[in-house]
Parts: structure tokens; C-alpha cells; sequence
């Protein structure tokens, strides 16, 4: 990655010079070179960020993909309570008690 980012303003460069010559089909002078160089030196940074912000968009679409999935599910159905009265007991273990002793909890009497 590090060798991508510090040859692509060189390549971009090359690229640009080589493009333009062909286009305007004459050839490049020095005041044409030296006055590309001299702007592409202003774009090196933006150059050099270039190759390590592909990963960073792509993880940004991805992520953006994921969010919006999940805001455009269905809704979580609301559940229904009971209340504590109406529940019937259940409990086989009738003897079944709780017993606290020098703060330490612990159960008798159950059976599965």
C-alpha cells in the first residue's frame, strides 16, 4: 500500500503530461512541463491520501448498507405481559424454600 501511495503522484503525473501532449498533438515544452509540476507538487498530499481513502469509502457504503437494512426492518412485535395474580403456580416443590445463612444463599428440597 505504502509503495501505491508514493508512486501515484508520479504515475498521475506522467499520465496527465502524456494525455495532454496527445490531446493538443504537439509536443510538451518546458514551460508546460514546469508549470504542471509545479501544480501537481500542490496536489501531493491529496495524491498520497488518495489510495488510503478507497478502504475507508468502501467500509463507509458498507456500513451505511447496514444501517439502512436495519432501520427499514419491521418492527419488534410489543409483548405481551401478565400480570403476577393471574399466573398459577406451578411449582411442584411445595417444601422448596430459600435460606440465608452468614450471607451465603443457598436452596433445599428441590427436586427435578
Amino acid at each position: 500500500m505504502t509503495l501505491l501511495t508514493h508512486i501515484s503522484s508520479i504515475i498521475v503525473t506522467l499520465v496527465t503530461l502524456c494525455i495532454f501532449a496527445v490531446l493538443q498533438d504537439t509536443q510538451l515544452t518546458a514551460s508546460n512541463i514546469f508549470s504542471a509540476l509545479a501544480l501537481f507538487n500542490q496536489l501531493t498530499v491529496p495524491l498520497f491520501i488518495f489510495p488510503i481513502t478507497i478502504p475507508i469509502i468502501i467500509s463507509a457504503k458498507i456500513s451505511t448498507k447496514r444501517i439502512e437494512d436495519f432501520l427499514n426492518s419491521p418492527e419488534v412485535e410489543s409483548v405481551k405481559y401478565t400480570d403476577v395474580e393471574n399466573i398459577e403456580d406451578e411449582n411442584e416443590n411445595k417444601d422448596a424454600e430459600l435460606k440465608k445463612q452468614n450471607s451465603v444463599f443457598g436452596l433445599r428440597n428441590i427436586s427435578e
